[in-house]
C-alpha cells in the first residue's frame, strides 16, 4: 500500500488489478487508458463508458505514482461545470486514498475550459500581449448588442454616397440577410485563426464571346427559313443572345433569355443548337463566375468594415470576446518564444476531454503548449458545428495515432440497459461508418417482466384533423400534428408515473429544437405534472421576472416610464387601469415620478391624485414614500438585497405563491435574486448594467432555464425536465422521451459559403435574378453531407441518455417511409422502418391506442421494442383550463377595462397631458368603437441606417403592436383560431384559411411555387412537386393543403396578368431593392418585389402576390388601401427609380385573380410619394405607436397586447375584418 493510504481508499486490490473510486475495478480498456501515461495518447470513448473517471484517475496517478506536482498537469474541459466537476473527483479521490496534502495543492492545478487557460495566460503576460490587466470578458448578451451595433456602424459607412455597387449588393440581398451572413462569417472565420477575418481571394476571368457567337450565327443559320411555334421561341433566345452580346455588362435576366429548351423538336436537336447550348453554358458559367467575384469583393469589404468596428467597440469597452481569448492566446505563444517555453516547460502532461469539440484555434493551441498530451472524445458526439466545431480535426488525429498504435477506445456502456445498446446499434450502427464502435453492456438485462425498454409512440397526422377541436385548444399556437403528438407524449409519461410509479424526475422530454417547447411544457401540465423547462428561452420572458425588473429600472431611473408604469402596473403596487390611464393623461411625460413624489411623498395637492380611484390613491400613498426612501438607499444596498427588500416590503411573495404554479414561480424569484448577486460580482454595484443585461438577454430570447423547484406535496416526486438534445448531453435519465422525430430538418444554405481557400456564392442581383456561382454548389453538398452526419450525431447523444427506458415519439404520414437517411427529412420516417421490422406492413392493420410488440422474433422472453399508434385523443386530463384562458394575463397586468359608453380609457403611457377630455366622435355611442387614444409620443429614437418596407408596412397597421414586439422585444401571444373562435362564440372549424394551414405557411409556399413559375408556359404544379416544396420548407400539408396551393397557382395561370408578365421582355421575379428618399438623413428603404416587369412599351408592371381571404363581395380596393396603402407607394418609387416612366402597381388577391387592385404612378409623383413615406418615418422616430383603428382578428390575435395591455376589447381584436369603407375623392 502507498504511504499515507487508507485501508478504504487503494489503487489496486489485493490481486495487483487496478481499482478506482470506491475500490472498483475498472474494466481492461480503462485500466489500459489510465496506465497508458507515457507518450501521446487518444481514447474514442463510447457514451457511458466512464471517460471522466479514466481522466480523474489518471490525474491521480500522475501524481502519486508519476511523482508530478499538479501545478504540472493541464487538464481541459468544454466548460465550466465540467471543469469544476472534474476537480471535485480529483480531490475525493485524493481524501479517500488519505492524501490531503495533494487535495490541497489542486488549488494551484490548471484545470479548466480553454477560454478559463487563455485568459489566465494573457493576464500573466497582459503587457505583452498589448492588453490592460483588467481587461474584461464580454458575456454572450454584451457581446451580441456589440456585434448589432458595429454592423449598423460598417453597414452606413459602406453604403455612405449611396454608391451604387454597395446599394445593389443591399437590395439584392436584403439588410437582415446580409448582417446574418456577415456576422456568421465573421464569426467562422475567427474560429478557424483569422484574427481580422476577410475571404480568400478570388480570381475569376471575363467571359470570352467569341466562341458563343460563332456558336450564335451557326444555329441562326441552322434554323433559318423553319417555322413553328417551339423554333420561334428558340429563335427568340439566338435574338436575346444577340442583344446580350452587344451589352458589355451581360445579366443573369440576359443568360436566362438566351436559353431554350429543346424538347422533342428535331430541329432543335442539330448540332448547331447544341454546340449554341453549350457555349452558353461555358460562357454563363463565366459570367456568373465573374458577377459573383465582384460582389464577394463588396462582401469582403463589408467584413473588413464589420471586423474593424467591432474590435474598436470592443477597445472602447476594454474588453475581449471568447474568441479573443483564443486567438491572442495563440498569437502571444506564437509571437514569444519565451513565453511559450515556459509554458511547455509548464505542463509536462496535458488531458483534454471532449476533444471531438476542438477547432482550428484550439488545436494550434495544444501544439504550441507541447507536453505529452491524452485527448479523449466520442466522434458520435461531436454535435456543435454550428459552434464551429470541426470533427475532421478528431478523425485526423485519431488517424495518424491509429498509425502509430497511440489511440484506444473504451467501448462498454455503464448507463443503459443492454436492451436499449442493441436497438440504437441496431437501428443506426451502420450509419455512422468507421466512428461505430458497438456497444458493449456494462450491465445486466431488465427482467423480462419489467416489459419493453423501447417504445414507439406513432401519432397519426393524417387522421389528427378528425380529433375534436377542444382536445387541442387549450394547448399554444402550433401545428395541429404537433400539439395532438404533445397530447400523446403527456398521457404516457402521466401513466408512467401514476401506473407504473415512475418518479417525474427521473424523466425528460427531448426536442431537437426548443421552437414548441411550450406545446410539449403545457400538456405535461395539463396531467398534473410539475415541469422545469431547461434550454429553452423563457426565463427573461417570466412575468415575475419582467415584474422586479421594472421595479430595478425604476429604482436605477424613475423617469424610464416603460419600467415605472410596469412597477405601477405590477403587483408590487397594484395601479388598476383607469389608474394607469389617469396617471399617464393626467400628468407630463418624463415627470410622472415627480407629480408622484410631489403628491404622495411631499404630501402637495394634486389633481391627478384626487381623480385617482381610492384604491389606487390609497396603493401609491403607502408604496411612494417608501421607494422614495429606498432610491436613497439603494447605492448601500447589494443587487440581491434591492430585490429581497422589495419583495418583503410589498408581500410579493405571497401573491406569487398564491398562483398557479406558484413555486415554480416563487424559484424563478430567487433565481434572479442569485443572478443579481453574482452579476454584483462580477461587474460591481451597476444596478443600470443589470438591467441592461436582462433587457439584452430578453431581446436575444436567450436561452435561459427555470430555475429549479422541489416537488409540491401533491407531486412528491419532482418535475419533469424538458430541454432540447444538446441540453441534454453529458447527462443521464432514468426516462428519455425523443419527441417531435416527425418534424422535417432545414436544408437551406447560406448564400456566402467559405471552406478553407475556397468561396462560393448564391450570387443574387438586383433584377430579381439569382445563380450558384464559384465553389457554391460544391461547398453546399458538403455542407449538407455534414449537416445530415451531425444530425445522425445528436439523435444519438439523444438516444444515449436512457437508463431505464427510451420512449421515441412521433407524428407520420402512411406510405412515407425510407429505408436510409437522406438530408431535411424527419428522423421518423428512416428511424422507425430500422427500430421495427416490417412496420410500413403492420401499420394498416395496428390498433388504435394499443401498444404491441416490435421485435420480429415472436419467441424472445419478451420484446425490447413496443409500439403504440394513436389515430384518436388519449384520455383528456380531467380539469383543462378554459380555451379562452389557458394561461391568465401574468401578474401586474391589468384586464383591459369595459368600456363606457361614448369611449374608453386607454392605458397610453407616453400621452401628454390632455387639457380637457374630448368629446366622443359622432356615433361613437354604446355600440361605436371604442375612442382613439391622443397621439403618443415617446423619446427620439435613432433610426438604423436602412429600414424594410415590411417593418414601415407593419408600423402603419398599428403602431402600438409595432411598438410592442419590435421595441420592447415582447414575445407574441400564444393563441390559435380555435381560441379565437371559442372567445367570440364562434364554431372553430370555421376560422382560418381554406384547407386549416397556417396563413402565413401557406402564404410563404405559394409565393415559393409562383416564384419558380415558367412564365412562358404556366401550369399549376403536381401534388408531390408541392410535397417535396412543404418538406424542403418544413411545412406539413394535408392532401387538402396540397390541393389548395395548387388553386392559388391555377387561379394566377388563369388570370389576366399572366399573359403580360409572359409578354414582357424583362421580368424580374423577387426583386430586390433599395429606395432612397432625397434626404441623407432618412433611412434607405429595402424590400422585395414578388414580380417587377418592364414591358415592350417601356412601362413598369410591379405584381404584388396576395393570398388573404377574403369574401366574394369584398372592396379589394378598399383592402389594398387600408392594409398596403405604403407598400404600394414603396413598390412605384422602386420601380420608378429602376428608370420605369411610368408603373402600375397590382395587388393580385389569388381568391379573386381576375379583380386585380390597380393604381398607377408616374415620376410627377416621386415628391408626393416621398413626402408621405417621410411622414410615416417621422412619425415612427417621434415615437408615436398608436393603436390601430380597426382592430380584428388577423391583425390582433397573436399580438402581445391583445389580453391586457391595448384598449381594444376582445370582442373588437378577435372579431373578423371589418369591411373597409371604399376611398372617396
Amino acid at each position: 500500500m502507498h504511504d499515507g493510504m487508507t485501508a478504504a481508499g487503494r489503487l489496486y486490490d489485493d490481486g495487483g488489478a487496478m481499482v478506482g473510486r470506491d475500490g472498483l475495478p475498472f474494466t481492461a480498456q480503462q485500466a489500459t487508458a489510465i496506465a497508458r501515461r507515457e507518450g501521446a495518447l487518444l481514447l474514442s470513448a463510447n457514451a457511458g463508458s466512464g471517460k471522466t473517471s479514466v481522466l480523474s484517475e489518471r490525474f491521480v496517478r500522475s501524481v502519486l505514482e508519476d511523482d508530478l506536482e499538479p501545478g504540472r498537469i493541464l487538464a481541459i474541459t468544454f466548460t465550466d461545470k465540467a471543469a469544476g466537476e472534474l476537480r471535485a473527483r480529483v480531490r475525493a479521490r485524493f481524501v479517500e486514498l488519505g492524501r490531503r496534502d495533494r487535495a490541497r495543492d489542486l488549488e494551484a492545478a490548471w484545470i479548466s475550459t480553454f477560454h478559463g487557460l487563455c485568459a489566465r495566460i494573457l493576464r500573466s503576460h497582459a503587457v505583452r500581449a498589448g492588453l490592460d490587466p483588467a481587461f474584461g470578458v464580454l458575456e454572450d448578451a454584451e457581446a451580441r448588442d456589440v456585434r448589432s451595433e458595429a454592423f449598423e456602424a460598417a453597414l452606413a459607412a459602406f453604403l455612405a454616397g449611396e454608391r451604387e455597387e454597395a446599394l445593389d449588393l443591399a437590395a439584392a440581398y436584403g439588410v437582415d440577410a446580409l448582417q446574418a451572413t456577415i456576422v456568421r462569417t465573421h464569426d467562422q472565420l475567427r474560429s478557424s485563426g483569422m484574427t481580422r477575418p476577410a475571404l480568400p481571394p478570388v480570381r475569376a476571368e471575363a467571359p470570352d464571346p467569341a466562341p458563343l457567337a460563332a456558336a450564335l450565327r451557326a444555329a441562326q443559320a441552322d434554323l433559318a427559313g423553319l417555322e413553328g411555334k417551339t423554333i420561334a421561341g428558340a429563335g427568340a433566345a439566338l435574338a436575346a443572345c444577340t442583344q446580350l452580346l452587344e451589352r458589355n455588362a451581360p445579366t443573369l435576366a440576359g443568360l436566362e433569355a438566351a436559353a431554350f429548351r429543346p424538347g422533342n423538336t428535331k430541329a432543335l436537336k442539330s448540332d448547331a443548337c447544341a454546340a449554341y447550348l453549350a457555349a452558353l453554358e461555358v460562357f454563363a458559367g463565366a459570367t456568373r463566375d465573374a458577377l459573383a467575384a465582384r460582389a464577394v469583393a463588396l462582401l469582403n469589404e463589408l467584413l473588413g468594415r464589420h471586423a474593424d468596428a467591432y474590435a474598436a467597440a470592443k477597445r472602447a469597452r476594454g474588453a475581449l470576446d471568447f474568441d479573443d481569448l483564443e486567438l491572442l492566446a495563440r498569437d502571444l505563444l506564437a509571437d514569444a518564444p519565451a513565453v511559450r517555453a515556459a509554458y511547455a516547460d509548464r505542463f509536462e502532461r496535458v488531458m483534454v476531454d471532449e476533444f471531438q469539440d476542438t477547432n482550428a484555434v484550439q488545436l494550434h493551441l495544444l501544439e504550441l503548449l507541447g507536453g505529452e498530451r491524452f485527448v479523449v472524445g466520442d466522434e458520435l458526439q461531436s454535435i456543435y458545428g454550428f459552434r464551429h466545431a470541426d470533427v475532421r480535426i478528431f478523425r485526423a488525429q485519431r488517424a495518424a495515432l491509429q498509425q502509430t498504435g497511440d489511440a484506444a477506445a473504451l467501448a462498454a456502456n455503464f448507463r443503459s440497459r443492454p436492451e436499449i445498446l442493441s436497438v440504437i446499434d441496431d437501428a443506426t450502427g451502420d450509419l455512422h461508418g468507421p466512428a461505430h464502435v458497438p456497444f458493449v453492456a456494462g450491465r445486466e438485462a431488465a427482467d423480462t417482466a419489467s416489459g419493453a425498454r423501447v417504445e414507439l409512440l406513432l401519432t397519426d397526422a393524417d387522421a389528427v384533423a378528425a380529433w375534436p377541436p377542444e382536445t387541442l385548444a387549450s394547448l399554444p399556437l402550433s401545428p395541429e400534428r404537433r400539439r395532438a403528438e404533445a397530447r400523446v407524449v403527456a398521457a404516457r409519461v402521466a401513466a408512467l408515473v401514476g401506473e407504473e410509479g415512475v418518479d417525474p424526475a427521473d424523466v425528460v422530454v427531448l426536442l431537437r429544437a426548443a421552437t414548441d417547447m411550450a406545446v410539449f411544457e403545457r400538456a405535461l401540465e395539463e396531467e398534473g405534472l410539475t415541469t422545469l423547462a431547461a434550454g429553452g428561452r423563457g426565463y427573461w420572458g417570466r412575468q415575475q421576472v419582467l415584474d422586479l425588473c421594472a421595479y430595478l429600472g425604476a429604482l436605477a431611473n424613475p423617469r424610464d416610464e416603460l419600467a415605472l408604469f410596469g412597477l405601477l402596473a405590477s403587483p408590487l403596487v397594484g395601479l388598476g387601469a383607469d389608474g394607469l390611464a389617469i396617471l399617464a393623461r393626467g400628468t407630463a411625460r418624463g415627470a410622472r415620478w415627480e407629480a408622484l413624489a410631489s403628491a404622495f411623498v411631499a404630501g402637495e395637492r394634486s389633481p391627478v391624485a384626487a381623480d385617482l380611484p381610492d384604491a389606487d390613491r390609497d396603493a401609491l400613498a403607502n408604496f411612494c414614500p417608501w421607494f422614495a426612501a429606498e432610491r436613497e438607499r439603494a447605492p448601500r444596498l447589494g443587487l440581491d438585497e434591492l430585490l429581497e427588500r422589495a419583495v418583503d416590503r410589498t408581500g410579493y411573495d405571497l401573491h406569487v405563491l398564491g398562483l398557479p404554479g406558484g413555486r415554480r414561480r416563487w424559484a424563478n424569484v430567487l433565481k434572479l435574486q442569485r443572478l443579481a448577486a453574482g452579476f454584483e460580482g462580477r461587474r460591481g454595484r451597476d444596478l443600470r448594467g443589470l438591467i441592461d443585461l436582462a433587457t439584452a438577454e430578453l431581446e436575444a430570447q436567450a436561452r435561459e432555464t427555470d430555475a429549479p423547484v422541489e416537488a409540491a406535496p401533491s407531486n412528491p416526486g419532482g418535475a419533469v425536465r424538458l430541454m432540447t438534445m444538446h441540453a441534454a448531453k453529458g447527462l443521464e435519465f432514468a426516462v428519455v422521451v425523443i419527441a417531435d422525430l416527425g418534424r422535417a430538418g432545414r436544408s437551406d444554405a447560406d448564400d456566402l459559403l467559405v471552406q478553407g481557400g475556397r468561396v462560393g456564392l448564391r450570387l443574387r442581383t438586383v433584377d430579381g435574378g439569382s445563380a450558384k456561382a464559384l465553389d457554391w454548389e460544391a461547398l453546399r453538398d458538403e455542407q449538407a453531407a455534414a449537416g445530415a452526419d451531425e444530425e445522425r450525431r445528436i439523435l444519438h447523444v439523444a438516444m444515449t441518455r436512457a437508463q431505464e427506458r427510451l420512449l421515441l415519439s412521433g407524428t407520420f404520414e402512411a406510405d412515407r417511409w425510407l429505408g436510409a437517411p437522406r438530408p431535411a427529412v424527419a428522423p421518423l420516417r428512416w428511424l422507425a422502418p430500422r427500430v421495427v421490422a416490417g412496420l410500413q406492413r403492420a401499420l394498416p392493420e395496428a390498433p388504435d391506442g394499443e401498444s404491441w410488440p416490435g421485435d420480429p422474433d415472436p419467441a424472445a422472453p419478451a420484446p425490447r421494442v413496443t409500439v403504440t399508434v394513436h389515430r384518436t385523443p388519449p384520455a383528456m386530463p380531467r380539469a383543462l383550463p378554459s380555451p379562452v384562458a389557458a394561461e391568465a394575463p401574468g401578474p401586474g397586468l391589468p384586464e383591459p377595462p369595459a368600456a363606457a359608453p361614448g369611449g374608453q380609457l386607454t392605458l397610453d403611457l407616453f400621452a401628454e397631458p390632455a387639457a380637457a377630455a374630448a368629446p366622443p366622435p359622432a356615433g361613437a355611442g354604446a355600440g361605436g368603437p371604442p375612442v382613439r387614444p391622443a397621439t403618443s409620443g415617446t423619446p427620439p429614437r435613432p433610426l438604423p441606417a436602412a429600414l424594410s418596407y415590411s417593418s414601415l408596412s407593419a408600423y402603419d397597421r398599428c403602431g402600438y403592436r409595432w411598438y410592442l414586439e419590435r421595441v420592447l422585444r415582447l414575445p407574441r401571444e400564444e393563441a390559435d383560431a380555435a381560441t379565437a373562435a371559442a372567445a367570440c362564440g364562434e364554431d372553430p372549424a370555421a376560422v382560418g384559411g381554406p384547407a386549416g394551414l397556417d396563413p402565413l405557411v401557406r402564404g410563404s409556399l405559394a409565393h415559393l411555387l409562383l416564384e419558380g413559375l415558367d412564365l412562358a408556359a404556366p401550369a399549376p404544379p403536381g401534388a408531390e412537386a408541392v410535397r417535396e416544396l412543404a418538406e424542403l420548407h418544413e411545412a406539413e400539408v394535408t392532401d387538402a393543403d396540397v390541393a389548395d396551393l395548387q388553386a392559388l397557382v391555377a387561379a394566377f395561370v388563369d388570370g389576366p396578368l399572366a399573359g403580360r408578365l409572359a409578354a414582357a421582355p424583362d421580368v424580374r421575379r423577387e426583386h430586390g431593392f433599395v429606395v432612397g428618399l432625397g434626404d441623407d438623413a432618412a433611412p434607405l428603404l429595402h424590400g422585395v418585389i414578388d414580380v417587377l416587369a418592364f414591358e415592350a412599351q417601356g412601362g413598369a408592371l410591379v405584381v404584388d402576390y396576395k393570398t388573404d381571404v377574403v369574401a366574394g363581395d369584398a372592396d379589394l380596393e378598399a383592402h389594398v388601401e387600408a392594409d398596403y396603402g405604403i407598400q404600394r407607394h414603396i413598390y412605384a418609387l422602386a420601380a420608378l427609380g429602376a428608370g420605369a416612366p411610368d408603373v402600375e402597381v397590382a395587388h393580385l388577391y389569388l381568391a379573386r385573380p381576375h379583380a386585380p387592385v390597380v393604381a398607377v404612378y408616374d415620376r410627377a409623383d416621386v415628391p408626393r410619394l416621398r413626402a408621405d413615406i417621410q411622414a410615416r418615418i417621422a412619425d415612427l422616430a417621434a415615437g408615436r405607436f398608436v393603436p390601430t383603428d380597426e382592430p380584428h382578428r388577423a391583425l390582433c390575435l397573436t399580438c402581445p397586447g391583445r389580453r391586457a395591455l391595448c384598449h381594444h376589447p376582445e370582442e373588437l381584436t378577435l372579431r373578423d375584418a371589418p369591411r373597409p369603407s371604399a376611398p372617396t375623392g
